[in-house]
């Protein structure tokens, strides 16, 4: 199965970046939010480059409708919802005190289509800091590629 059977084409697709132990959480189910200071505040899907050696686009997620809320708020709500480290968190937030909580409403784990080939094939292609979309023009024949991904896996909330 190819991961173009969870996509749908009318609501936003990022590519956004996470570390691979955080990969892993929303893999296993036990990550059902992603905490971040900025980020596109509505519903949108994503495919996930896990960051690190041996890195690359891995997971898909669809990510229901971003909530704002106060960085103690958000802190208590990880640790309440998926066992999260709070210092960790505070330490991530810094002096923010306003974040956004994006919950994983579906998790789809692909077989790894590595970096280094991603960029061979797509000259320019690189793991996001923040996010970029790729609905654009320019970016189509990245997401088509993409969009033949195989399904290892996959959880809905």
């Amino acid at each position: 199965m190819q991961v173009r059977e969870f996509y749908e084409a009318d609501k936003p697709t990022l590519l956004l970046s996470l570390h691979p132990a955080m990969a892993a959480r929303v893999q296993r189910q036990d990550k059902v939010l992603e905490f971040r200071k900025r980020f596109y505040q509505r519903p949108f899907q994503a495919f996930v480059c896990v960051t690190g050696p041996g890195g690359g686009v891995g997971l898909f997620i669809d990510v229901a409708q971003p909530e704002t809320a106060a960085v103690t708020t958000l802190i208590q709500r990880g640790m309440r919802t998926q066992q999260d480290d709070p210092v960790a968190l505070r330490d991530y937030f810094g002096t923010a005190t306003r974040g956004l909580a994006l919950p994983i409403r579906t998790a789809v784990t692909l077989r790894l289509l590595p970096r280094e080939r991603l960029r061979e094939q797509f000259p320019g292609f690189v793991a996001p800091r923040a996010y970029q979309f790729l609905d654009k023009p320019e970016k189509r024949p990245l997401l088509q590629h993409l969009l033949t991904a195989e399904v290892v896996a996959s959880w809905t909330r």
